[in-house]
C-alpha cells in the first residue's frame, strides 16, 4: 500500500511538474515575444528616421544647387547685360543695336562678373558656400545683327579673339540653341 501511495504522489508530481514545466514555456515564450516585438519595433523606428532624414538631406542638396544655380544664372545674364556696349549714334539713327568694341565687351564682362559673383583675385567666390573652386569664363560669344548678316565674335578665356565669322540671321544658333535675330551675347563659365 505504501508503494502505490508513493507511486499516486509521484505522478501526481510529475503532472505537476509538466504543468509548471508548460506554463513556464508559455511565460517564457510570451516575454520573448515582448522582447523580439521591442527589438522588432525599436528597428524599424530607426530605420524610419533614418530614411526620413535621407530625404530631407537630399531635399536640403537640390535647393541648394538651385539657389546657385540661379544665383549664377542671374549673375551671367546681368554680365552680359553690362558688356552689351552698343554704338548709340547707330541705334539713334536706325534702332539697331550693334557692339562695336568686342575687346572692350569682353573686359567689361570680366569686370561685371567678377562683382556679381563677388570674386577674388583668384577667381574665387566669397561665398565659399555656394560656389567652390575658382571661376573661369569658358565661352564668350557676340553676335552682331545688321541688314539680315550676322557678325560672330569668339572670346576664349583670356580674352584673345578666337574667329570672327558671318552668317544669316535667322539661320545661326547660339550653344545653347537660342536663335540669333537681333545682337546677343552668349556666356558660358566654369567652376569648381
Amino acid at each position: 500500500v505504501v508503494s502505490q501511495e508513493v507511486q499516486q504522489v509521484m505522478i501526481s508530481g510529475q503532472r505537476d511538474l509538466r504543468r509548471r514545466s508548460i506554463m513556464w514555456k508559455k511565460d517564457a515564450c510570451q516575454q520573448l515575444k515582448i522582447k523580439s516585438s521591442g527589438k522588432i519595433d525599436f528597428f524599424t523606428g530607426f530605420l524610419s528616421v533614418f530614411i526620413v532624414s535621407l530625404i530631407m538631406l537630399v531635399c536640403l542638396k537640390l535647393s541648394y544647387y538651385m539657389i546657385a544655380g540661379a544665383y549664377v544664372e542671374d549673375a551671367l545674364a546681368g554680365s552680359n547685360l553690362a558688356s552689351a556696349l552698343i554704338d548709340i549714334e547707330e541705334y539713334g539713327k536706325d534702332h539697331t543695336l550693334r557692339i562695336l568694341d568686342p575687346q572692350g565687351a569682353y573686359e567689361i564682362y570680366k569686370e561685371a562678373l567678377s562683382i556679381n559673383l563677388q570674386l577674388d583675385e583668384d577667381g574665387r567666390s566669397f561665398q565659399r558656400g555656394l560656389l567652390e573652386g575658382p571661376v573661369r569664363i569658358v565661352s564668350y560669344i557676340i553676335y552682331n545683327v545688321k541688314d539680315g548678316l550676322v557678325e560672330i565674335y569668339e572670346m576664349d578665356e583670356n580674352g584673345n579673339m578666337q574667329e570672327s565669322a558671318q552668317g544669316e540671321a535667322g539661320q545661326i544658333y547660339t550653344p545653347d540653341g537660342v536663335l540669333v535675330e537681333s545682337t546677343t551675347i552668349y556666356s558660358r563659365i566654369h567652376f569648381g
